[in-house]
């Protein structure tokens, strides 16, 4: 067997660096590829952010096509999201009542202050006693 100069190369050498040289380039390539892909999936998902307000909207207006049929009817398989929405519905209702109730009553209140003055006002230059009229009014 004859043994190659130190300076020079065997086949079998130059095929394997003609081989790492080629995968070498191919594995950059894949990866600027891939690189590619991975901003093209993200400008992706960012549109599809931009459109889940629309979504949302066209998802609760089928939802309230849903419950009715071409005849006008509504399905019976709705009932129930009927229920949950006029249950819904319904508890805020009775949130918008307390609060007016409770503004009613401040108002009240604040009408009978401002009347007791008057009428402290009024009773004081006639000679009255204006504590003993407020108490009777209460």
């Amino acid at each position: 067997m004859d043994d190659p100069p130190s300076g020079e190369q065997t086949y079998f050498e130059r095929q394997r660096e003609a081989l790492v040289s080629e995968i070498t380039v191919n594995l950059e390539k894949v990866l600027m590829n891939m690189n590619a892909l991975n901003r093209a999936l993200e400008s992706a998902v960012v549109v599809g952010k931009e459109f889940e307000n629309v979504s949302q909207l066209w998802s609760t207006f089928y939802d309230g096509m849903a419950h009715y049929t071409n005849d006008g009817e509504q399905d019976e398989d709705d009932e129930d999201i009927e229920e949950q929405y006029d249950d819904e519905d319904d508890d805020e209702e009775e949130e918008e009542d307390e609060e007016n109730e409770v503004r009613r009553r401040e108002q009240a209140r604040e009408g009978e202050e401002k009347y007791a003055d008057s009428a402290d006002e009024e009773y004081g230059e006639r000679g009255v006693d204006a504590s003993y009229t407020r108490d009777m009014r209460r």
